[in-house]
């Protein structure tokens, strides 16, 4: 059913994040553990950003993105992607509402290098 923020299914791939499956849980946010070259595939990003059966303007964020040649023919939706990192769920005000924070995974500081703009719950 209907969700806020979902983790990927085996990295985002074809096999396990599906658009029946985004469609049915109907994400604000999809965060993608990433390890591979292959991952995100360009069906799938689209998916997770629009949807299928209505536009949605979803957010798509990764930890351990590894810019690839694949994404070189897609820049107008690999763009979209939120900036690579330690990702970071905060929930306010008893859930009410939340925020996506981006951490430099680069550094042993982990500095703030994103932080999305306040999500309401659903």
């Amino acid at each position: 059913g209907e969700t806020d923020v979902i983790v990927a299914n085996h990295h985002a791939c074809s096999d396990a994040t599906s658009l029946d499956f985004i469609d049915s849980t109907d994400p604000q946010v999809c965060i993608v553990p990433i390890w591979d070259y292959y991952h995100i595939q360009p069906q799938q990003l689209k998916d997770m950003l629009y949807g299928g059966y209505d536009f949605k303007d979803n957010e798509v964020y990764t930890a351990g993105f590894v810019p690839a040649s694949i994404h070189e023919s897609y820049p107008e939706l690999y763009s979209k992607l939120k900036p690579s990192g330690h990702i970071v769920l905060r929930v306010y005000d008893g859930g009410k509402y939340f925020r996506i924070f981006v951490l430099n995974d680069r550094s042993t500081d982990y500095e703030i290098i994103y932080s999305s703009d306040r999500f309401r719950s659903r």
